[in-house]
């Protein structure tokens, strides 16, 4: 089905956006996860440094924003619901900057723990441009997680788990750190998140880079097609063959991860469907014709998914949001990025004025 008819289907109008985000203000979700700090540093690109074959940025923007888990945090705030974030933090520069970030948002901060033995991930990426030209990332340095021990992470957080899971309408269980045996989360810690939430009748949504096995139990999981193929793999060593297409991969992950439904994030070709006792279907991205940064885009997807499927929005629904909410943000450059329901409404406006005028 075509991005057009879908959005029509749908019935995507204001007074609809409208209720939704009303809604989504009475929503309470939790954020466990991954908490990095991006950095944006702005400028434009005027000359090669005499010392070395590097060109010179000269800064116009130096700013922050909450990324990774952070961002699904942001992106949630965004949309109207009240948000908490449960993880580490280090006793750090970024650590404070972070924690000053999710303040400023609204976002509350009370489970988010110093940890003396962890150092704040954090992301700085340097975006110049030249003579007026669009802005490009020219560089990046990175602060990867390290690793918190198992028995450091139960003396920090298993006693609040509960506590800061029981009032919630859905926990997000968000799994960012790539590198091998590093980051604070466990398999026996993310499943006893997951068990806790269940007991307390809390929706539980999941992604994960590298470990999305540890997502079993969640009632919805979000992957892009990296992560996919990572647990396709996965399958094909534990449990024998998996599909040859992948609408069958898909379903097989979603079945092996007992999810009531696994939205799988493909960039451009919109969100595929596995949704228990339902065909899988695919769902369009709205149509761009000008340039891009991808950055946060997936975290945004998540939020609106969430928001979407809490608010009573078919599945269908659910999946065509986060499309719109990441149109809004893969349009905003040198930024993790966040979109509104006002944002959304402005799009949509704007794509069916575009429309018209080509048909």
């Amino acid at each position: 089905m075509a991005f057009r008819e879908m959005l029509r289907e749908a019935h995507f109008a204001v007074p609809q956006l409208r209720r939704l985000e009303k809604q989504a203000s009475g929503l309470k979700i939790g954020v466990l996860g991954d908490f990095y700090l991006d950095r944006y540093i702005v400028g434009k690109m005027e000359a090669i440094s005499r010392e070395a074959p590097v060109p010179i940025v000269r800064i116009v923007q130096d700013r922050y924003s909450p990324g990774a888990a952070g961002n699904i945090a942001a992106n949630l705030r965004s949309l109207g619901c009240s948000v908490l974030v449960f993880g580490p933090v280090g006793k750090d520069l970024y650590g404070q900057i972070l924690r000053q970030q999710f303040q400023a948002r609204g976002i509350d901060t009370r489970f988010l723990k110093e940890c003396a033995n962890w150092k704040t991930p954090h992301f700085n990426k340097v975006y110049a441009s030249v003579h007026g030209s669009d802005l490009q990332q020219v560089a990046r340095f990175d602060q990867e997680p390290g690793r918190l021990e198992e028995q450091e992470v139960h003396r920090l957080f298993g006693t609040s788990l509960r506590e800061f899971i029981r009032p919630l309408d859905a926990l997000v269980i968000a799994d960012y750190t790539e590198a091998a045996g590093n980051g604070w989360l466990t398999f026996d810690f993310v499943q006893s998140a997951i068990r806790i939430a269940r007991e307390e009748e809390t929706r539980i949504f999941g992604t994960s880079r590298k470990r999305s096995p540890w997502l079993k139990g969640c009632h919805g999981v979000v992957l892009n097609e990296v992560e996919l193929m990572g647990l396709t793999a996965f399958l094909e060593q534990t449990v024998g063959d998996t599909g040859a297409s992948l609408e069958e991969n898909l379903q097989r992950a979603a079945s092996f991860l007992t999810s009531d439904v696994l939205f799988l994030t493909l960039g451009e070709r919109g969100i595929f469907v596995a949704e228990r006792g339902q065909p899988f279907f695919q769902v369009p991205t709205c149509p761009l014709r000008s340039g891009i940064d991808v950055t946060g885009a997936g975290d945004t997807a998540l939020a609106a998914l969430v928001v979407g499927t809490l608010s009573g929005m078919q599945t269908r629904e659910a999946a065509l949001l986060a499309n719109l909410c990441a149109g809004v943000v893969i349009r905003k450059v040198a930024t993790t990025g966040t979109a509104t329901v006002e944002e959304v409404i402005a799009q949509i406006r704007q794509w069916r004025q575009v429309s018209s005028a080509n048909r």
